[in-house]
């Protein structure tokens, strides 16, 4: 679903249709019960709003803490995979999908780009003590690139010859 939505950004005109479709995962994933699925869909509601409305991207972001805060294992939340196993009377069946770019330390420090304080203010609310102090590295990471890039962008001048 992400897919589709990426794929209407990249057209201006489709922009409204992209919203529409995070808006309706949204909308089930509000209705599914509380679940490390549930948390990385809305790390990658945040990941989309980014692109859309960075407003929308930070109350989906404090969605996605209280989520992670409501978890028996938080640290689940940094799996890069969902696996599901359906069973039969006979069989089993399983099935892995992969969630790239959908985790916890890219959203925080993707989205503490538009917002610092906000999003280090939804970090530090993490419970997790692991989990927070991987969100709050990633927020301050921007800082840390920030101050690595260099502010003089002028050539340096060359030293004059000596004959």
């Amino acid at each position: 679903v992400f897919q589709i939505a990426e794929a209407q950004l990249k057209n201006m005109s489709d922009a409204a249709a992209a919203y529409q479709t995070i808006r309706e995962v949204e909308r089930l994933a509000e209705q599914s019960e509380t679940s490390v699925e549930k948390a990385r869909v809305y790390l990658g509601i945040v990941n989309q709003y980014l692109k859309i409305n960075p407003v929308f991207a930070m109350q989906e972001l404090s969605e996605a803490v209280n989520i992670i805060n409501r978890l028996e294992d938080p640290n689940r939340v940094m799996s890069t995979t969902v696996m599901r196993q359906i069973r039969t009377k006979d069989l089993s069946f399983f099935a892995t999908f992969s969630l790239p770019g959908q985790n916890l330390e890219g959203t925080f420090k993707a989205i503490s780009k538009d917002n610092f304080e906000m999003s280090l203010s939804n970090a530090k609310s993490l419970e997790d003590k692991y989990l927070r102090t991987l969100a709050v590295l990633a927020v301050a990471q921007n800082c840390v690139d920030k101050v690595k890039k260099p502010a003089n962008t002028q050539k340096p001048a060359k030293p004059a010859r000596v004959s």
